[in-house]
């Protein structure tokens, strides 16, 4: 693991518990997805070990959404490439990578 991978898990890690309690815990169902009308970003880090395959059958439930690649990143695209993840998250449904 490169180091600023470890140091950036290390930093963000005193999030977590916050960020793991704001679900309600309930799956959402293909039904349910595609109720959705909120613009959506379904985005994989460019070395994650199951990249656009999960992804794009995120995107075909999701009404308003585009898949992408986060280049440079990893499973935890947020913290190992947080300005490319941040680009794609302010314009969720633009610069897609075709499915």
């Amino acid at each position: 693991m490169p180091a600023t991978w470890h140091e950036n898990a290390t930093t963000n890690f005193a999030a977590f518990p916050n960020d793991a309690g704001t679900g309600t815990g309930e799956p959402v169902g293909r039904r349910q997805l595609k109720t959705i009308t909120q613009p959506a970003a379904c985005s994989s880090g460019e070395y994650s070990a199951r990249p656009l395959q999960l992804v794009s059958r995120l995107h075909r439930q999701l009404p308003d959404s585009a898949t992408h690649t986060v280049p440079g990143a990893g499973h935890a695209a947020k913290s190992g490439a947080p300005d490319a993840f941040a680009e794609i998250a302010s314009c969720p449904t633009t610069q897609a990578t075709p499915t």
